[in-house]
């Protein structure tokens, strides 16, 4: 009897046996050392052992068979990581610590775009067989290509992902700015700084192409999801629900044939993977463009911020005023330290966004914001009008979670986070609501309602 979690079968245990296949996977896995994470399903991020300690799993030829004996579909990250990464026990890390240790051990890392369908009722992917959503697919993944070939032409790729195309940009292009920076302490604010980038990069090509062709609008989109844990399925994975395997596409001719992703896969298919993602432009002419985006990706990033706390209904701003005595201890602790110190920035920036959440009239916050500034000796361009009454305060959550930097806030080197008992009463759920509970009702009964 089949395992209730196996959602492989005969069929595709078959395929991925096939040495072509499972050859070609191997190859695009790994470089100079580094593995990709491999995940099998979407449930298949680790290997458990009997005490519950849980390690990632590189797409080495071990893992491979043993996730695709089990899973239907095989996934792999963009980043190639350090082999010290599999050593490690995730189980021991809370998730968000994971999460941000994870990015110190990317070593190389893909461009990859998902441009996939939209379907409100079926889900995307679905509808993929329109003949109005497969041309809107297929017109913008040549859009894309077109686009980055522009500055890496012998560095883009592109495959069939069962329910939309997927675009690449060779790893080896990307790679002088992560070894610039890999001995830095701050390394994984670097990591999110490129991934940002080309996520930013991808919303700016999306607005080009919807604004020339506004008919496909409706029919297709392009996620900007790029981060050191994103996965896509590996080529010749099988698709979680359609019958078919992702293969290569030609970047010259972008068609999707559906009957060349059926199993068994054709001979030809077979040996146009054995070409896939072997060559790379050596020159930076890639990194020369993405200049100006991993430049400026930190003010980009905190204006998309702001544009979705607008879209969200705004900063909710309180009704009442508070005083010292009423602030959490997490802001007293901040107003009596006498160094800033690393994380400074994001101590100013959260102070401004309490302060403007809770109504303190703008000239009073400014004038113990800046005191406070001074004191540190702390960079104050454009923080406190970035942040009073333009975004909401962040979470306790957030603020007790090692980020990558700002305009990503937290608090861990700081130390601030001291809770007492009103903390609980709000249930660690944001300084704002630890001094104005009529904010604190409001927020669940949105809640509720949602």
């Amino acid at each position: 009897m089949q395992d209730n979690h196996k959602t492989a079968t005969k069929e595709t245990i078959k395929h991925y046996r096939i040495p072509d296949v499972m050859e070609t996977i191997l190859r695009v896995s790994n470089s100079e050392g580094g593995y990709r994470w491999a995940v099998g399903d979407s449930t298949g991020w680790y290997k458990t052992k009997a005490n519950g300690a849980k390690f990632a799993q590189p797409m080495n030829q071990q893992n491979y068979k043993i996730l695709t004996h089990d899973h239907r579909t095989l996934y792999s990250t963009l980043s190639f990581f350090d082999t010290e990464i599999f050593e490690n026990d995730f189980g021991a890390w809370e998730k968000q610590e994971a999460t941000f240790k994870s990015k110190g051990y990317v070593r190389a890392f893909t461009f990859g775009i998902d441009i996939d369908t939209r379907d409100p009722v079926n889900g995307h992917g679905a509808n993929i067989r329109e003949p109005q959503v497969k041309e809107a697919v297929e017109a913008m993944a040549k859009f894309f290509i077109e686009k980055l070939r522009a500055h890496a032409p012998n560095s883009v790729y592109a495959l069939f992902s069962g329910g939309g195309i997927y675009v690449f940009v060779h790893h080896g292009v990307l790679g002088d700015y992560l070894r610039k920076f890999v001995m830095s302490k701050d390394y994984p604010k670097f990591v999110d700084n490129l991934a940002g980038a080309l996520n930013v990069l991808i919303d700016e090509l999306s607005a080009e192409f919807y604004k020339q062709f506004p008919q496909y609008e409706p029919y297709v989109k392009a996620d900007s999801l790029n981060n050191a844990k994103r996965v896509f399925k590996t080529i010749f994975s099988v698709h979680k629900k359609h019958p078919y395997a992702v293969f290569p596409l030609d970047i010259e001719n972008i068609k999707i044939d559906f009957e060349a992703a059926v199993l068994p896969l054709k001979p030809e298919v077979l040996e146009a993977g054995k070409e896939w993602y072997t060559k790379y432009d050596e020159d930076n002419r890639f990194l020369i463009f993405l200049k100006p985006y991993l430049e400026n990706v930190r003010e980009i990033m905190l204006k998309r911020m702001q544009a979705a706390t607008a879209a969200n209904g705004g900063v909710h701003v309180s009704k009442n005023r508070f005083t010292y005595s009423e602030y959490p201890p997490c802001v007293k602790n901040i107003l009596r330290r006498a160094r800033g110190g690393n994380g400074a920035t994001r101590a100013l920036a959260f102070l401004a966004a309490f302060f403007g959440q809770i109504g303190e009239p703008e000239e009073e916050a400014k004038a113990i914001w800046y005191e406070l500034a001074g004191r540190w000796g702390a960079s104050t361009a454009n923080v406190f009008d970035s942040w009073y009454q333009k975004m909401n305060c962040p979470s306790c959550m957030t603020l007790r979670t090692s980020g990558a930097g700002y305009p990503h806030i937290d608090l861990v080197n700081m130390g601030a986070c001291k809770p007492d008992m009103k903390c609980c009463s709000v249930n660690y759920s944001s300084p704002v609501y630890y001094v104005d509970k009529e904010l604190y009702i409001e927020k669940l009964k949105r809640d509720l309602c949602a």
